[in-house]
């Protein structure tokens, strides 16, 4: 029972980040007036600039993470215990754990040492699929960078092949 809750707090601290960016490309869509142009946010994409692009990967990916963190962090005071409780093999089994274990991340940003991550790495195979894969510009922003985490990260043309597979879930 207690594990389905910490299940359920985490999806609904991820979708409050979801739901950050949706709003974030609701301002770029007003802004650029793309959506208007019946191109989809393919154009949206195209239309802004590299350092945007890159800010809205920026804003996305330490949303993700610090808000996952904090529904995290949230789930562990709700189901504390008296105290740290550990699996036979010594490894710390409470609900942060169990929650932070779970998580997909975000770090194909550069090397270790860079002064800055680097999120082009994210940005450039977002432009690279709305260039080259017409079919797909509508699908937003959000969704699309949700398919580029550690468990999912494509090329470009791998993400249209498993899209064109229906190896993955679409709802957007």
């Amino acid at each position: 029972m207690k594990r389905a809750v910490l299940v359920v707090a985490c999806v609904i601290g991820i979708c409050a980040g979801v739901l950050i960016c949706l709003l974030f490309q609701h301002v770029l869509q007003a802004e650029t007036g793309a959506k208007g142009n019946g191109f989809g946010a393919a154009a949206e994409w195209k239309a802004l600039s590299i350092q945007e692009r890159t800010s809205y990967v920026e804003g996305y990916v330490v949303g993700y993470g610090v808000g996952s963190s904090d529904v995290c962090e949230d789930a562990d005071r709700l189901f504390a215990t008296a105290g740290p409780v550990y699996l036979k093999d010594g490894t710390l089994n409470n609900p942060v754990t169990i929650c932070k274990a779970s998580l997909d991340h975000f770090t194909r940003m550069g090397k270790r040492g860079e002064v800055r991550p680097n999120y082009s790495v994210y940005s450039d195979v977002m432009t690279d699929f709305y260039n080259k894969y017409p079919k797909y510009s509508n699908m937003p922003f959000s969704f699309l960078l949700a398919m580029l985490s550690d468990k999912n990260f494509k090329t470009a043309d791998q993400l249209f092949q498993k899209l064109e597979r229906h190896d993955m879930q679409l709802t957007y």
